[in-house]
């Protein structure tokens, strides 16, 4: 977000929600070329890297539209959030994407019935606990900036 934010000042928003599909494009694309043969599926005992590790396989063509849905979700998404990093201060963009955290966990209990352990509750309250933290921060020195200001003028 920190480049969408710098590249935002020459670029438009959809140029830039190419740049950040092509990039995850490129990134899949060489992971695929690395591991999407499964060949190191097998060298771990940890069924999370076997699970990410295991062959490609082409899926059915009765998930095409959910592919084009997620696409499309994917798109607008990148569209809107370079947008909202163009023109606003990432400290007050950041903690809206926040949102996802708690969204994660609900969706992983709904559709696998699963819960994060203790561990993942601590990782997740230290990002929003760093982001609340520097949105906080953000907004007082903005303030205090503000009557700094209001005080010059009188």
């Amino acid at each position: 977000m920190v480049l969408t934010r710098k590249l935002g000042v020459a670029s438009k928003a959809s140029a830039l929600a190419v740049y950040l599909q092509s990039g995850f494009l490129i990134v899949s694309i060489g992971f695929f070329l690395i591991a999407g043969d499964g060949r190191y599926a097998d060298s771990f005992d940890n069924a999370s890297l076997q699970f990410l590790l295991r062959a490609w396989v082409w899926p059915p063509e009765t998930d095409l539209y959910w592919f084009l849905a997620l696409g499309l979700c994917s798109a607008v998404v990148g569209y809107t959030m370079s947008q909202a990093y163009r023109i606003a201060d990432a400290a007050t963009i950041a903690p809206f994407e926040y949102v996802g955290l708690p969204l994660a966990v609900f969706w992983g209990w709904l559709m696998f019935g699963e819960l994060p352990g203790p561990v993942v509750f601590a990782g997740i309250g230290l990002i929003v606990g760093g982001g609340l933290l520097v949105f906080l921060r953000e907004h007082q020195k903005r303030r205090m900036l503000a009557s700094r200001n209001d005080i010059g003028r009188r």
